[in-house]
């Protein structure tokens, strides 16, 4: 993590976006307010993105209107997406290693292979859950060998809750990433989860999986004091973690219960409390 922080101290990406205003808006609705924020009305989404675009990006707001139907949404979210991410660059300088870790790793798991091991599996969460809250503590403009051990741990931890949680989905389309050697360890096929099944085996499988996440928060609040208060709002996202491995305890680790399929009503309650805590 040494090595991290200080990677994360040395030359940012530098990029900018090219603003334009007082452009016609070729029956475009009003932009956003800036601050705060609230849910888009049905489409909303798409407003917003072709908005941005056309104040920010007119020749390529213009370019993207001739596109077939079908392609025009996708074009305007990725021209928005280059957009905002040159203004957060800049910004706040952010280091383009982790960028290219992210991308690099998406990249390589494309191939829609199962994880060989519970090492493979924490390594994509490092080189994309992890990478993505190191930017996040650098707008945050904390850079901290502490905060980035942190961040190591509740990386890890995110990216093996995700695989967990999108494991009743993936079935459904007849594929498993679970790591295979805690799999065989407990002589349990994709087959027996493709299949939904709920044997002691299944869900031990599902337990030691679990348990590594847990592990990983354990240590990253094992040296809390350490971190800087500044770069605790970057780790929030273990409340949603917690809230997750409680539950799938609860049903005794039985991943394609229903119950851990809703939403948590509570969980905006629970991230306040945390934040007034001021602890993660």
């Amino acid at each position: 993590m040494a090595a991290a922080a200080m990677a994360r101290s040395g030359q940012g990406l530098a990029g900018a976006a090219g603003a334009r205003s007082g452009a016609p808006r070729l029956g475009l609705g009003g932009g956003r307010a800036a601050a705060g924020w609230s849910r888009p009305e049905p489409g909303g989404e798409v407003q917003y993105c072709a908005e941005l675009v056309r104040k920010r990006d007119y020749e390529g707001f213009l370019c993207s209107l001739l596109l077939p139907v079908e392609s025009r949404t996708s074009a305007f979210a990725l021209r928005a997406f280059n957009v905002e991410l040159a203004q957060a660059v800049k910004r706040h300088n952010l280091t383009k290693m982790w960028f290219m870790k992210i991308i690099d790793e998406r990249e390589k798991n494309l191939d829609d292979r199962a994880y060989r091991n519970i090492q493979e599996l924490e390594k994509y969460a490092e080189n994309t859950q992890t990478a993505l809250l190191y930017l996040t503590l650098e707008t945050l403009g904390v850079r901290d060998v502490h905060a980035d051990h942190a961040a190591s741990h509740i990386g890890k931890a995110q990216g093996i809750v995700t695989c967990l949680r999108a494991t009743p989905y993936h079935c459904t389309r007849q594929k498993v990433f679970l790591p295979m050697d805690i799999c065989i360890l407990h002589g349990v096929s994709q087959e027996d989860f493709i299949r939904g099944k709920q044997e002691k085996n299944v869900r031990d499988v599902i337990y030691d999986i679990a348990s590594q996440a847990h592990i990983h928060l354990e240590h990253a609040r094992s040296f809390s004091k350490k971190v800087p208060v500044k770069a605790y709002p970057a780790f929030f996202c273990t409340v949603a973690l917690d809230d997750y491995l409680c539950n799938v305890r609860k049903v005794d680790f039985n991943i394609f219960h229903p119950s851990l399929q809703r939403k948590s009503t509570l969980l905006p309650l629970h991230l306040y409390i945390r934040s007034w805590k001021k602890t993660y």
